[in-house]
């Protein structure tokens, strides 16, 4: 398939975007509790999570709990970011842009 310009703005918001997705917890994530690696394997009722590690399952708020900030931790939450705007909404501003009820969805990383 040839790249239009159109394409390749769009990739570039993306990744932009995705940026945003590396301070964040997200599912997949290593994060250390109590002094233990975990990793987060459902964030559903955020702003608890349930962390998977040695000592078993946890279900954890999110306070306890901080993100391991390693070279895999980053790109897994930047990869995590890109694979949700370009499965869900790459294909969609291609074609119409960013509508303004879109402004208004939760899929804005912060």
């Amino acid at each position: 398939m040839k790249q239009t310009i159109r394409d390749l703005y769009w990739k570039g918001f993306i990744a932009r975007v995705a940026l945003r997705w590396i301070p964040r917890l997200n599912l997949g994530d290593q994060v250390v509790f109590q002094g233990v690696v975990y990793r987060i394997t459902q964030g559903v009722e955020k702003p608890f999570y349930d962390l998977s590690g040695p000592n078993g399952v946890r279900h954890v708020h999110q306070s306890h709990i901080r993100k391991v900030w390693s070279l895999g931790n980053l790109c897994g939450s930047f990869r995590h970011g890109w694979q949700f705007y370009m499965g869900y909404w790459f294909p969609i501003w291609r074609r119409t842009g960013i509508e303004p009820w879109m402004r208004r969805c939760r899929i804005w990383a912060r």
